[in-house]
């Protein structure tokens, strides 16, 4: 009885009749891929019915293709940060609050910049910059410098200008960009 059933279900697969669609065989068609008594019939049909049942562990599933794995999305993250352009190459502290409305009025100072993928290349990561701050293209260039802790004093980023690195090196702090 067992061979048989295996011997059913390699010619249902090789005839790549899914488990939803075979119980609109007929007797006729059963009996012909070697389903010959009427109970073998309808524990067959039964069977592909129910869903999670041995049959259908092997038998494909509408006009999915047997055995084919899925594949899964990768998932591409952004990355938000707050961006403050500096207006001067000598730039070395923090700008205070006045200063900060200047910059501002110049359409420099801080802005929520969004990498639309945490795993940009540099010159990705320039192209989103320069798209959040035009004038910074004329600059001939910028440095990426960083603040830590509670001191006002700018630091330049070490490595690659990429958002990886500067997520590993800043953490939740703000990026400064000084012109060359």
């Amino acid at each position: 009885m067992a061979i048989l059933w295996i011997l059913t279900l390699a010619r249902l697969v090789s005839l790549k009749i899914a488990s939803d669609e075979v119980g609109a065989l007929t007797d006729a068609q059963l009996t012909s891929l070697g389903v010959a008594t009427l109970g073998d019939r309808q524990r067959l049909r039964a069977n592909c019915r129910q869903t999670g049942s041995i049959l259908s562990r092997f038998l494909p599933v509408g006009k999915t293709k047997p055995y084919a794995k899925k594949q899964q999305k990768q998932k591409i993250s952004s990355w938000t940060r707050k961006v403050v352009c500096l207006a001067e190459p000598d730039t070395d502290a923090t700008p205070k609050a006045c200063r900060k409305q200047m910059l501002a009025e110049a359409g420099l100072g801080g802005k929520n910049v969004t990498v639309p993928d945490i795993n940009a290349t540099p010159e990705e990561f320039e192209t989103v910059l320069f798209a959040s701050f035009p004038k910074l293209k004329n600059a001939g260039g910028f440095e990426i410098m960083l603040c830590f802790g509670n001191e006002r004093k700018l630091l330049p980023l070490k490595g690659s200008y990429t958002p990886l690195n500067i997520r590993d090196k800043l953490g939740q702090g703000r990026i400064y960009l000084r012109p060359i």
